[in-house]
């Protein structure tokens, strides 16, 4: 009033926690998309040196081809046209693995879940690789003939056991063996152990991971980059299975894929 004296006041109250939490699911949205953004550039970093990385030796050879044709013998000719096929058929595959990763990761490839006879489908993978497992002399042992439904798309099924088994492959001495084994209890448990030079403790952890380089040679020399295992960790998950490794360095590595029963 005239006299300085308070009468009346206003009070005026705002609920702020809705605003409040709007802005730590904004804040976490941007953590998230900068997380996400920083993964792919890391991802297309190791993809653009694992494609370049066999590129080297293709060059060389067409190199030596081209300056040294007419002084070669037909033997050294044949070598060098040799080694430049294998090197394209490795970035060749290396292709199709990133490929259908990034289809199968965006959803493009449909799933045909059904009903998958899996001891036919290990022999087949088996029989596909039997020329690399007799170049290495390496003998996989798969004695079941009993006949195991798993729920499975069967080409994905086939792709995976393909990949896992040259996997072992890849890493087993010449001469050594691989054990394939197929366990029916709650659910139906594929398992792929060689007795090679086994994982290391840090490696095996990243294993799935796309950031981490995989790039490592087999007991032949031959290259990789990894790829195939991040196509297997998708295939099996569009399954509404599972897949994991143990391992130990100098004794082996157990690959297992756990695949649901069909309905009856």
């Amino acid at each position: 009033d005239d006299q300085g004296v308070v009468s009346r006041s206003a009070i005026f109250a705002y609920d702020i926690t809705e605003r409040k939490e709007t802005i730590t699911r904004l804040e976490q949205a941007t953590k998230e998309l900068q997380e996400l953004n920083d993964l792919k550039n890391k991802f297309i970093s190791i993809l653009a040196h694992d494609l370049r990385g066999p590129f080297h030796p293709l060059l060389s050879s067409f190199e030596l081809l081209d300056l040294d044709y007419d002084r070669m013998t037909d033997e050294e000719r044949r070598h060098f046209i040799r080694s430049g096929r294998e090197t394209a058929v490795q970035l060749f595959e290396l292709l199709e693995s990133i490929l259908s990763w990034s289809r199968l990761s965006q959803g493009m490839l449909k799933v045909n879940l059904g009903s998958v006879n899996v001891t036919e489908t290990i022999v087949l993978a088996i029989s596909q690789l039997s020329i690399v497992s007799d170049a290495k002399n390496i003998l996989i042992n798969f004695p079941d003939t009993r006949r195991t439904e798993a729920l499975a798309d069967p080409e994905m099924l086939l792709t995976t056991l393909r990949n896992l088994i040259s996997n072992s492959i890849k890493f087993s001495e010449p001469g050594s063996s691989i054990d394939i084994a197929v366990f029916e209890g709650s659910s139906i448990n594929i398992v792929i152990a060689d007795y090679g030079r086994g994982i290391e403790p840090e490696k095996l952890k990243d294993i799935f991971k796309i950031t981490k380089s995989r790039s490592t040679r087999g007991t032949s020399n031959e290259t990789g980059s990894g790829m195939g295992l991040l196509l297997c960790k998708e295939m099996v998950n569009k399954m509404e299975g599972k897949i994991f490794f143990q391992s130990q360095i100098g004794v082996g590595t157990i690959a297992t894929i756990s695949l649901k029963k069909p309905s009856l």
